[in-house]
């Protein structure tokens, strides 16, 4: 199996007291394009 390049897990981010990303998870592997 290969491996990612990158993997996110459980990320959350605040903009003071707003919470704008929960429980973000992601896997990026090598070949794959992604944008946000």
């Amino acid at each position: 199996m290969t491996q990612p390049i990158l993997e996110i897990r459980n990320l959350t981010h605040y903009f003071g007291g707003l919470r704008a990303v929960h429980n973000f998870n992601t896997r990026i592997m090598p070949g794959e394009i992604r944008g946000l």
